[in-house]
């Protein structure tokens, strides 16, 4: 059975970086995003759905195939409810999958990180 963790922890976090197109929050007055926090819940894939994800993984990063193949590496889904997005400007919003971005977010919900077990 997949292992998940519960609901609304946060699942991810990514800094600044190259990647697909323009920023979150960029655009006057907005600032570049520099941090995003992924709340939802975290499943270790396993069977034939990890190896389809595991292909085109591979296929997508075949340099890095120490990463994606061996005995010991996971596929990791993260199905994201939402997302707290901060700018270089320290201000951060709430995007959510049903509502899409907010304005100024509160404080982040939850306890903090949870560990996969």
């Amino acid at each position: 059975t997949p292992k998940t963790a519960p609901p609304r922890a946060p699942a991810a976090a990514a800094g600044p970086g190259p990647g697909p197109g323009p920023a979150v929050g960029q655009g006057p007055g907005k600032g570049c995003t520099v941090s995003i926090t992924l709340y939802g819940t975290a499943v270790v894939e396993e069977g034939p759905t990890a190896e389809r994800h595991r292909a085109i993984h591979l296929g997508a990063n075949p340099g890095y195939s120490q990463f994606i193949e061996g005995p010991h590496v996971a596929v990791v889904a993260v199905h994201v409810d939402s997302a707290r997005i901060c700018d270089v400007q320290d201000r951060v919003r709430l995007w959510t999958v049903a509502g899409g971005e907010s304005e100024p977010a509160s404080p982040a919900p939850g306890p903090g990180p949870v560990p996969l077990r």
